[in-house]
C-alpha cells in the first residue's frame, strides 16, 4: 500500500468571528435606520452580502494529498477546484514558515507573480517549486511533524 500524507485546512475561526461582528453591527444599524427606506435597503443588501461571505468562509476548505506520484489538492467552496502536480514536475518540496500577510495580503487563494498560495492558517506552508511556478499550501499545526516525515521519506 502506498504511503500518503493527507491534510485538510479551513479558514481560521477569527475570519468567521470578524464577519459575525459586522453582521451584528449591520443588524443594529438596520434596526435604527428602519424609517429611512433608501439607507435601510442599502444596509440590507450589505447584510445579505456579508451572510454569503460568512457562509463561504465557513464552508471553504483545502484538502492536500501527497504521495510518491505527486500532489493532489482540492479547494472546496461553492465550487470545487481539483488539481494535480506530478512528482516529475516538482523541483523542490519543503515545509516553511512564512509571513503570508506581507507577501500575499491575506487568507484564501492568492497569486503574486509566479507564486500561488492557498492560505488557511498562519504558520506552516508546504512550498512546492516547479519549473513554471511556486506553490504554497497551508498545513495544519497538528500535521506538521507528519508532513516533515513524509517529505524526508520522499527525498530518500
Amino acid at each position: 500500500m502506498e504511503k500518503k500524507f493527507c491534510d485538510e485546512t479551513n479558514y481560521p475561526k477569527i475570519a468567521l468571528v470578524m464577519t459575525l461582528v459586522f453582521m451584528f453591527i449591520l443588524c443594529y444599524s438596520l434596526y435604527v435606520n428602519y424609517d429611512n427606506k433608501i439607507f435601510f435597503l442599502l444596509l440590507l443588501s450589505v447584510f445579505i452580502i456579508i451572510i454569503i461571505a460568512a457562509f463561504w468562509i465557513y464552508t471553504t476548505s483545502l484538502i492536500i494529498n501527497l504521495s510518491k506520484k505527486g500532489i493532489a489538492y482540492e479547494l472546496k467552496s461553492f465550487f470545487t477546484e481539483k488539481n494535480f502536480i506530478p512528482m516529475e514536475d516538482i523541483i523542490q518540496i519543503e515545509l516553511v514558515s512564512l509571513d503570508f500577510t506581507t507577501r500575499f495580503g491575506g487568507w484564501g487563494k492568492r497569486k503574486h507573480k509566479n507564486e500561488i498560495a492557498y492560505i488557511f492558517n498562519n504558520n506552516f506552508f508546504l512550498e512546492i517549486k516547479t519549473l513554471s511556478q511556486v506553490y504554497y499550501f497551508s498545513i495544519s499545526d497538528n500535521k506538521k511533524e507528519e508532513c516533515l516525515k513524509f517529505i524526508k521519506n520522499l527525498n530518500e
